[in-house]
């Protein structure tokens, strides 16, 4: 008689299951063998390996073969290869955009296969131009191609790159990108402004973290300030107005970023409040006004009034607001009864 493999109880012939705790009898005489239907995997990638050789064997025959009755033919009608050159070509273009992908689909990821696909492609553009004449396009399309592959496979080459690194390695590729290309058509200047607000933007937003010591509010401005200034040197020396770089860029320059240092230096010092800062910040804006409206003058107007109307307007407006402000800053009582009433 059967007993239960759980609980020990004798079982009758005909049961199923146990009565006590309705595990299932386990009979020995009456199981089946169950074949081992796992795959195996050796020989179903010794069946894929041998497609894909035959693969690339019967296309690397068919290719070849034709490759050869051209030349024969070229061969015996010009006795030299001339006009077969850019079929074989082509031909041997169709072979590797056949195999390399095969060849490699296990190996590379498809976005690499994709890119070195389509930069060999591109020298293919390239020898034809060449052979055709060589009016240039061939090498926009070369340096595009590159240049999209690159920011595609980027990511992919070495998964230790941080995303800080693969976005600034871009942008660096993104640069001389636009300046190859302003080379290719001529060099009209456009890819200095281009190139720089690239260079510039990156430097604002990345720079800090390449920097190993600590980046204060100081040497942020004064960096950002060199920045600018060098850029704006490029600019005015591409435009060939050089001698507006004194009197124009640097005075610019220093109107934006010297009420910054003053306001974070007069801030730490004095320890202001929200409405200290916020005064300062008006009463700076004022005098930015009046200053932007004197260096317009002197390098774009030309006209002899000291101050226009708008320059005029917003200093006051700004001057104003400042000068609330203040007010509020020195009368706690008064910037307390706001506090409770904007619930800051």
């Amino acid at each position: 008689m059967p007993y239960c493999v759980k609980c020990g109880v004798e079982l009758g012939s005909d049961e199923e299951n146990c009565p006590l705790c309705s595990t299932p009898v386990y009979k020995p005489e009456t199981m089946q063998n169950i074949p081992n239907k796992k795959p195996n995997l050796e020989r179903e990638r010794a069946s894929i390996r041998y497609i894909k050789n035959r693969y690339i064997n019967i296309s690397g025959f068919c290719i070849l073969s034709v490759m050869i009755i051209l030349s024969i033919i070229n061969l015996s009608i010009s006795g030299k290869i001339d006009w077969s050159g850019m079929a074989l070509l082509s031909l041997a273009l169709l072979w590797f955009l056949m195999v390399f992908p095969v060849k490699y689909c296990d190996k590379l990821h498809p976005v690499i296969i994709s890119s070195v696909c389509a930069i060999v492609v591109s020298v293919f553009l390239l020898i034809i131009d060449s052979v055709s004449g060589f009016s240039g396009w061939s090498l926009i399309v070369l340096i595009s191609t590159s240049f999209a592959s690159f920011s595609v496979a980027l990511p992919l080459l070495n998964k230790r790159l941080s995303a800080v690194s693969v976005i600034s390695l871009t942008a660096l590729g993104a640069a001389l990108y636009i300046l190859l290309l302003d080379l290719i058509l001529g060099f009209g200047g456009w890819s200095v402004y281009a190139a720089g607000g690239i260079v510039l933007t990156w430097s604002f937003i990345f720079l800090p973290r390449y920097i190993k010591r600590k980046y204060t509010v100081f040497t942020a401005i004064a960096t950002d300030s060199i920045l600018i200034l060098a850029y704006l040197f490029f600019v005015l020396s591409a435009n060939g107005h050089m001698n507006k770089f004194l009197s124009f860029a640097l005075p610019l320059v220093i109107t934006a970023s010297l009420p910054v240092m003053l306001i974070y230096s007069i801030y730490k010092i004095f320890k202001l409040s929200i409405y200290g800062i916020l005064s300062l910040c008006f009463f700076f804006a004022s005098l930015a006004a009046l200053s932007i409206d004197l260096i317009l003058n002197y390098n774009v107007y030309m006209h002899d009034l000291l101050f226009h109307e708008w320059s005029l307007i917003t200093a006051s407006c700004c001057m104003v607001i400042a000068l609330l402000l203040f007010i509020i800053e020195k009368n706690s009582k008064f910037r307390e009864f706001l506090n409770k009433k904007m619930k800051l």
